[in-house]
C-alpha cells in the first residue's frame, strides 16, 4: 500500500511539474492554481491521501513561489519599486478573485451533484 501511495505521489508531482513547464508563465500558473484550489474547496473529499494529492502534491508542485520571488528580485535590482508594488498587489488580488470564482463554481457543481462539504 505504501508503494502505491508513493507511486501516485510521484506521478501527481511529475504531472504538475510538467504542466507548469508547458505553461511557462509564473503569473498564469499562479492564477490557474488559485482557481483549481477554489474549485476543490467546497468538494467533500473524505480520503486524506486524495486531499493531499490535490492540495499539497499537485498544487504545490504546479506553482512556484521561488519563481515569483525571482521575478520580484529582478524588478528590485532594476529599482522598479512602483512596478514591484503594482505586481504584488495585482498577483494577490487576481489570485484571491480567481480562488473565489473557483469556489463559487465548485460549490455550484458540488451542490448539483451532492458532493458538497456543507
Amino acid at each position: 500500500m505504501i508503494f502505491l501511495r508513493l507511486f501516485f505521489t510521484i506521478l501527481i508531482t511529475y504531472a504538475a511539474t510538467l504542466s507548469r513547464y508547458f505553461v511557462d508563465n509564473i503569473f498564469l500558473v499562479s492564477l490557474i492554481a488559485s482557481f483549481i484550489y477554489g474549485l476543490f474547496l467546497p468538494v467533500r473529499i473524505n480520503n486524506r491521501f486524495v486531499k493531499d494529492l490535490i492540495f499539497v502534491y499537485f498544487l504545490s508542485s504546479f506553482t512556484t513561489y521561488s519563481g515569483f520571488i525571482f521575478n520580484l528580485f529582478k524588478l528590485f535590482s532594476e529599482e522598479n519599486y512602483l512596478v514591484i508594488f503594482y505586481h504584488i498587489n495585482l498577483v494577490i488580488f487576481l489570485n484571491l478573485f480567481l480562488m473565489y470564482l473557483g469556489f463559487l463554481f465548485g460549490k455550484k457543481i458540488s451542490t448539483k451533484y451532492n458532493i458538497s462539504n456543507r
